[in-house]
């Protein structure tokens, strides 16, 4: 890696933790632990680094080096969600449900554009059942971004905070 990249984390398949970033060639990996829990210094590199790759295989590109990543538990599914602006600056959605394989979610269905460099933030708000995504826009451009769906659902909605 050489240089510090920002790095987001969160629980990923079969309950590892998993530090998700984007690498200098713009390419989306991961680091995910070989066993949980965390074990002393003394027993040496717990961690292995793999690119994500999509339901088709394909190594997952994206043009900010920031992204959100978030794991919820909902209706008996456990998910992981990572959240970055593609190639093109459209926001979008990598998905893995119950351990399963990655998958592109349905947020960039919505092609919401974001400002090149964009910084992204997500959480569940399990009050209003809502999964948040918070970015830069190309069109609002006087404050940060919010796009939003009920979990469990694939429209996504997007204003100015």
């Amino acid at each position: 890696m050489g240089s510090m990249v920002p790095i987001t984390s969160a629980q990923a398949a079969n309950g590892a933790s998993a530090v998700f970033f984007v690498n200098n060639a713009n390419i989306l990996f991961q680091y995910a632990a070989r066993d949980e829990p965390e074990k002393p210094r003394d027993v040496g590199r717990r961690y292995q680094d793999d690119p994500v790759k999509d339901q088709n295989g394909n190594a997952v590109t994206c043009s900010s080096k920031d992204l959100a990543a978030l794991a919820y538990q909902w209706q008996g599914l456990t998910s992981t969600r990572l959240y970055f602006a593609d190639g093109d600056n459209i926001m979008q959605e990598l998905c893995s449900d119950n351990n399963g394989p990655w998958f592109i979610g349905s947020l960039g269905n919505s092609n919401f554009q974001a400002t090149p460099g964009t910084q992204i933030s997500a959480h569940v708000n399990y009050n209003s059942s809502q999964l948040k995504v918070y970015f830069y826009s190309a069109s609002i451009t006087d404050r940060p971004s919010i796009t939003w769906t009920t979990l469990g659902d694939d429209q996504w909605q997007v204003k100015g905070i």
